[in-house]
């Protein structure tokens, strides 16, 4: 039997062990780190987002030293370890300062590599599902509004894919003002 503190430094060893995997080269170490990490936020309350967070910017630092793979790898993994935040509901629990950082650095991400650019959209898309209309007011939609105010011309399938993701689930008036 553990103690409690044991349990967090076992806890604390996994998460970090599992974000650091994120940024692996192999495919299925990536998918395997992805919702075991998930999984963890789902049924352990005592791994906050904070705990999280410090450790994708611990154990995922994008640096220029880095070849063009191994930096990709590190983006890849930033973004898995947010979509898992997303993904397990914990990051969009009144969680909302959290919501609009990550928001932003998968906005970031989008822009530094095409190949990423849908994966980070469908994040984001699937948070703005996950929050109620006050909290997309507030924390969501400043980040995504230059990408949904551009019109038709300038409209790209990621554009769109978030314009009617907020379509389905907040407020229209709001978005189309």
């Amino acid at each position: 039997m553990f103690l409690q503190g044991e349990t967090c430094k076992e806890l604390k060893y996994s998460v970090d062990r599992l974000v650091k995997g994120l940024a692996s080269s192999r495919q299925s170490a990536r998918h395997g780190f992805s919702v075991a990490l998930c999984q963890i936020l789902r049924n352990f309350s005592t791994v906050t987002v904070d705990s999280v967070l410090q450790a994708v910017a611990m154990q995922l630092k994008y640096t220029q030293k880095e070849s063009k793979s191994e930096q990709g790898n590190i983006l890849l993994g930033k973004t898995l370890a947010y979509l898992a935040l997303i993904q397990s509901g914990r990051l969009c629990q009144n969680q909302e300062s959290q919501l609009q950082k990550v928001t932003k650095h998968l906005l970031e991400i989008k822009k530094k590599k095409s190949y990423l650019q849908q994966i980070c959209t469908n994040a984001v898309a699937l948070a703005i599902s996950q929050v109620d209309t006050e909290t997309f007011k507030g924390y969501i939609y400043p980040e995504i509004e230059s990408d949904l105010i551009q019109g038709w011309e300038a409209c790209t399938p990621d554009s769109f894919l978030l314009l009617l993701s907020c379509y389905k689930h907040q407020s229209v008036s709001h978005v189309c003002s």
